[in-house]
């Protein structure tokens, strides 16, 4: 039955991307048996990356709940028939699920690891009334929309070996892949002060504070240090899908850019050309630990 449906011939588009760089924000929270009636903060980017701020509240059943501020939503974790910490992380993990907080967790005992989605710098977070719960900060967020871009072009190259028979000349019997390399160019329009402290500044380059200003360059500060300190997220998302689906989303796992040009004239609209290479994220799945194609929250 096909006489009142239409089907397309073809599935090519035009892949038009909104580019986003830069860390997710992920602290590790320590809980004990004494936690229950503690509220904290929890602040998360969502997924039109933009911050939304919880108030965490461990509810034990007799301590009243506190007053959200302007702009926070209150998360209340029931904590009325723990026995130990461990039972306060269960809790505090399930009710992050339950509520629909855009972070991905891990926990150990009464330990739990909470990571945003998505990059971007967030407000900071505040325990002045979580005495008996501690956290450390163990990345901190940054970064955000790149802004209006020229067109991106992403190449990659499978380093192999071919495997020969001596008795069979240089007739290829197959194949070992060696190594795998990502690169993605990434021609950016508006670089505003802003964009030359985050790309510049707080990569390859320094940002230095002089009388209250701050002024971004290259000098030999850096000399000799790893990229790899400097790196962050590529996101690409397609312009044709919502912002809610990041299904088709491009996402290099670990990368830091590297301004090659940046042209300086009166008649030619301003284009920085940035590099960024993958680098593997060995706490990811080594099946995609370099660049993958989907959802990209969920790793």
């Amino acid at each position: 039955m096909a006489l009142c449906t239409n089907t397309s011939s073809t599935s090519q588009v035009l892949e038009a991307m909104k580019w986003y760089f830069g860390k997710r924000q992920c602290r590790t929270i320590t809980f004990t048996v004494d936690s229950p009636s503690d509220y904290f903060d929890l602040n998360v980017i969502d997924i039109n990356y933009a911050e939304k701020k919880y108030l965490i509240f461990l509810d034990d059943g007799v301590a009243s709940a506190p007053t959200p501020a302007t702009g926070q939503t209150l998360v209340t974790v029931d904590c009325s028939a723990i026995v130990d910490a461990e039972d306060v992380a269960d809790a505090f993990v399930a009710q992050l699920v339950t509520s629909g907080v855009e972070v991905r967790t891990e926990q150990s005992v009464g330990v739990v690891e909470v990571q945003n989605n998505f990059v971007g710098a967030i407000t900071t977070e505040s325990y002045v009334n979580a005495s008996n719960t501690t956290q450390v900060v163990g990345a901190i967020g940054f970064g955000g929309y790149l802004g209006q871009s020229g067109e991106a072009e992403m190449t990659t190259t499978t380093d192999k070996v071919p495997v020969l028979d001596d008795a069979q000349g240089t007739i290829i019997q197959d194949e070992i892949i060696t190594g795998q390399t990502v690169e993605l160019s990434l021609p950016i329009r508006e670089m505003t002060s802003e964009r030359w402290q985050s790309l510049v500044g707080n990569v390859a380059g320094s940002n230095v504070e002089i009388d209250s200003k701050t002024i971004s360059g290259y000098g030999s500060a850096k000399i000799y240090t790893s990229m790899f300190l400097y790196s962050g997220r590529l996101i690409g998302h397609p312009v044709r899908n919502l912002s809610s689906n990041i299904d088709e989303d491009i996402v290099i796992l670990n990368t830091a850019p590297n301004l090659e040009s940046i042209n300086f004239s009166g008649s030619s609209l301003q284009e920085a050309s940035f590099t960024f290479v993958a680098y593997k994220d060995a706490s990811a799945n080594e099946a995609i630990n370099i660049m993958a194609r989907g959802d990209h929250s969920k790793f």
